[in-house]
């Protein structure tokens, strides 16, 4: 978009990874949207485009139970995911801010302390922790799987719909193609600017 003379606008859609709500509103200024997941593959995951899929596949399944799976295991896995997202915050801040120009060594260290100080791993790590367990607690699913990487969690739905591996995602593959209603499922969960493009 800053190449001059350019005669078509792009847009970018991302996973929301462990992105803070600051980087992620940077990124907006730029055209660039995240998805309201952790990343693409849980889009899949979302309850209501579970039940449709298995609607159409004419199966069942017992979604609370795989929520409840799902949740357990963001228990067994959260301090990994804090680390995860406290990492990449302390990365988003090399790389968004510059230590001071020192014209002595005595300047470069007094800088550089500043620079260091801005990075406070106890408390990113502490309200990270704080918005996991309060997720596990209420048993949110929603925000668990906005908040969750991790790419095995299919399996948990194959597990519980005694599928093979791999083959929940070939049938949800299937069944986005296929049918409108699981596009606009997903649709509803793309932000409202990426939206906005495809109706103009």
């Amino acid at each position: 978009n800053k190449i001059s003379n350019r005669n078509a606008t792009a847009y970018g859609l991302i996973d929301r990874d462990f992105r803070t709500v600051e980087e992620l509103n940077c990124l907006r200024n730029e055209n660039i949207y995240s998805l309201e997941v952790a990343e693409v593959e849980n889009l899949f995951l979302i309850e209501c485009f579970i039940r449709a899929l298995i609607a159409y596949k004419n199966e069942s399944c017992d979604i609370e139970k795989k929520k409840i799976k799902i949740i357990k295991k963001l228990d067994q896995d959260k301090e990994q995911q804090v680390s995860n997202y406290v990492s990449s915050r302390i990365n988003y801040h090399f790389k968004e801010s510059h230590v001071r120009k020192g014209n002595t060594k005595e300047e470069i260290s007094k800088y550089f302390d500043s620079f260091k100080d801005e990075i406070n791993i106890e408390q990113w790590y502490s309200e990270r922790l704080d918005k996991i367990n309060k997720i596990i607690d209420n048993e949110d699913y929603e925000k668990a799987i906005m908040i969750y990487n991790n790419k095995g969690l299919h399996g948990i739905v194959e597990d519980v719909l005694g599928y093979k591996s791999n083959e929940y995602r070939k049938k949800a593959l299937s069944f986005l193609q296929d049918i409108d209603e699981a596009k606009n499922i997903l649709r509803n969960k793309f932000p409202t600017e990426i939206n906005m493009i495809k109706e103009k």
